[in-house]
């Protein structure tokens, strides 16, 4: 059978012009999930994947209208805040989904939905959003104006397929994320282990010490006299960090010869309680040669009484918490920081084990942690290969073989 020939002109059109039932979310508090009804707001629209990631799962308040339930197809915008622009599309798997206030759906009645939903991940969708949202006050978008939105259309056969390939994509990262998640699982539960002596190495026998701070660390009390301006601040995931790059401003005093100096290796402990770290964080240098922080921080060096490395994994685990609570008690929070002692501080306890058990378990510990950095760096390359994919099929700069006209000879 003779196939027709397809049509491979791209057209500009808009999101209204291919949508139906544009309309806005249901105006009702969030109240514990009752089983069946889930409700997406703003904040469960996870700001990296764009997936539903309630926490926690919620539903509406009152009475329920099925108008707000999300069918396939549909795709839903925030229209207010920070978060203006964000984007999630339907996705069966997350059940029956009730859609909130702050957000505007678009029903897709003439694409692909999700190939739509691939242009809300484009950079130009992104500058597109920063040019319409600007107003006085608070950042948004109306649904008449995300009608307006600029939507490059090839015919619905390239549409699927390049929803295919980048789908691809998607299920190679969504496996490679799944499985670095799991190995820092896996690693955690090793720390916790290693560090609490639940599992020992086979040929370490020994038994383990109980030793002051103070008795393997020393005080710094270095003064930034050397004008350093690399100030650090301590952040959760990634230790001691740039400040200005971190806050993505400066926000510590210009005198900063009252600073503290650290050098690469030293450590510093922050008294503010935050999420993930109720007793303060401690943190070890180890991005930059030297760096600064605030007066606030209590820092110190290791003697050569402890592995660095060894002593450092102790701290992210999370038991020295226990030994700072029962001087840092929670009534005696004032401000955002504990009120604990510098001596009160090194004379916390440790249980440790002799030298050469410190250094067998931070070199198990260290080879995880290689193992899941090349993991990472394995994610960003394939995400940053799928964003150039996206940018340019979705535009039509690279087109796909099959729908590339040939030319006469």
């Amino acid at each position: 059978m003779k196939k027709n020939k397809q049509d491979h002109s791209w057209k500009l059109t808009k999101l209204g012009d291919i949508s139906e039932e544009v309309m806005y979310g249901m105006n009702s508090q969030s109240t514990h999930y009752d089983g069946k009804h889930k409700y997406i707001r703003i904040t469960d629209i996870d700001e990296k994947t764009h997936k539903y990631n309630p926490s926690p799962l919620t539903s509406p308040q009152g009475v329920i209208d099925d108008k707000f339930q999300l069918k396939t197809s549909d795709i839903l915008f925030a229209r207010t805040g920070a978060s203006v622009g964000k984007s999630y599309l339907y996705e069966k798997k997350d059940g029956n989904l009730f859609f909130a206030g702050f957000l505007i759906k678009f029903s897709i009645i003439k694409a692909d939905s999700k190939y739509i939903f691939y242009q809300t991940l484009l950079d130009s969708y992104d500058k597109w959003v920063k040019s319409i949202s600007v107003r006085s006050g608070q950042p948004g978008i109306n649904a008449e104006e995300y009608k307006t939105l600029p939507i490059l259309l090839p015919p619905f056969p390239e549409q699927e397929k390049i929803v295919e390939v980048l789908e691809t994509w998607d299920e190679y990262l969504e496996k490679l994320s799944k499985k670095i998640r799991l190995k820092k699982r896996s690693k955690k539960g090793l720390m916790l282990n290693l560090i609490t002596s639940k599992i020992r190495i086979n040929h370490f026998k020994d038994k383990w010490n109980t030793l002051k701070l103070g008795e393997i660390c020393t005080r710094l009390k270095r003064k930034n006299t050397e004008t350093n301006t690399n100030i650090l601040t301590i952040s959760a995931q990634q230790g001691l960090v740039n400040q200005g790059n971190y806050f993505n401003k400066q926000i510590a005093s210009i005198n900063l010869t009252k600073y503290s100096l650290l050098h690469r290796g030293d450590f510093a402990y922050n008294k503010s309680y935050s999420k993930g770290y109720p007793m303060g964080a401690i943190k070890r240098l180890k991005k930059y040669s030297k760096g600064i922080v605030s007066s606030l921080y209590i820092t110190f060096e290791t003697t050569k009484k402890v592995n660095p490395e060894f002593l450092e994994y102790y701290f992210n685990c999370g038991t020295f918490n226990k030994e700072i609570g029962k001087t840092a008690q929670e009534g005696a929070r004032n401000h955002g920081l504990l009120n604990i002692g510098i001596n009160d501080f090194f004379d916390c306890d440790l249980h440790i084990p002799s030298l050469p058990e410190q250094t067998a378990i931070a070199e198990i510990l260290e080879a995880a942690d290689n193992e899941i950095e090349l993991l990472e760096k394995k994610r960003h390359l394939i995400e940053a290969q799928k964003k150039f994919l996206l940018n340019n099929l979705i535009t039509g700069k690279i087109r796909l073989p099959e729908f590339v006209q040939k030319k006469d000879p």
